[in-house]
């Protein structure tokens, strides 16, 4: 009698320590629930941080084309840096058998261009010096990564400026085309929409513009008869743009025309030739262009060695 209780005592123990069916059903489908809301929640905050990344990687396109605007002189004036600066051109995209090669002048120096450093002007003015050549890399690639992705994993919408999808070209425009990797919104899921919803881009009207200047304070004997712009050339090289004047009243003027942004060199000449330089003046040209320069020549003396500033 005594065995047969001391049985039944441990019948009841196991059955009070376990569970029943019922509740193991419950058990698991709470669980179910619980592990649903957490995937959920963690897919929102994957697709947000996707969408920094992408927001981000957009930043810095564009800042390794214009430049950091952050990066500022003692004064507090910018500094002009970035891919256009020193190279007085837009990137080209490379369309080819290579994906990882088509925006790769941001990364990689590219043939046939010299590096960067101080260059003298063209003779006659070789006194004139000025930075000028790849700076790069202007974009630093993630480690293992060979071509520029988004957030998503997928390739940047690359516009050229022209209707070449093979030879080398301006670029004119990049976009992300979000989680779903097609134009436009063809979903619910706001993270589905193109980044940004209009194109980021680089018009050629920005950086290839115009810049006038005045001359003020000219001797009647000695009038200002030309001036050229000196700026990089594309390949590393320092290039000039010839001007002549263009006299209003007292007022003498030159405009310089497909001048790239970043910092340039005016020097204004008394005869046609460009031999006799009267007056050197350092500019700053945003995107866009610059109007009305005013360069005086009652208050400019001539130096005999003429460093630009280096980026």
């Amino acid at each position: 009698m005594q065995r047969i209780r001391r049985s039944e005592i441990l019948i009841l123990t196991h059955r009070a320590a376990g569970f029943t069916l019922l509740e193991l059903v419950v058990v698991i489908a709470v669980m179910a629930i619980l592990a649903t809301v957490a995937v959920r929640s963690l897919n929102g905050v994957e697709d947000q941080a996707r969408f920094d990344s992408t927001q981000r990687g957009l930043s810095n396109v564009q800042s390794a084309i214009d430049g950091d605007r952050g990066l500022r002189q003692p004064d507090g004036s910018m500094v002009p840096n970035g891919f256009v600066a020193d190279m007085g051109r837009l990137p080209n995209l490379f369309f080819g058998t290579d994906p990882a090669a088509e925006l790769q002048e941001l990364w990689t120096q590219p043939v046939g261009v010299s590096a960067y450093a101080i260059r003298s002007a063209p003779s006659p003015d070789s006194d004139l010096k000025m930075g000028s050549g790849w700076h790069g890399p202007y974009l630093q690639m993630p480690f293992g990564q060979a071509r520029l992705l988004d957030g998503w994993g997928n390739p940047y919408s690359l516009i050229p400026s022209g209707s070449s999808s093979t030879a080398p070209v301006p670029i004119q425009s990049i976009q992300s085309l979000g989680s779903d990797n097609a134009p436009g919104a063809t979903s619910a899921d706001t993270y589905a929409a193109d980044l940004p919803a209009s194109p980021l881009l680089f018009l050629a009207s920005d950086y290839s513009a115009t810049v006038t200047c005045n001359v003020v304070g000219a001797s009647s004997s000695t009038p200002p008869a030309s001036a050229k712009l000196f700026e990089p050339d594309g390949t590393g090289k320092v290039t000039s743009a010839p001007a002549t004047a263009v006299i209003s009243g007292s007022t003498i003027g030159f405009t310089f025309s497909n001048v790239s942004p970043g910092s340039r060199i005016i020097r204004v000449y008394a005869d046609s030739a460009g031999l006799v330089p009267l007056a050197t003046q350092y500019i700053v040209v945003p995107k866009g262009g610059l109007a009305n320069v005013v360069i005086s020549l009652a208050a400019t003396t001539q130096p005999t060695s003429t460093t630009q500033p280096s980026n």
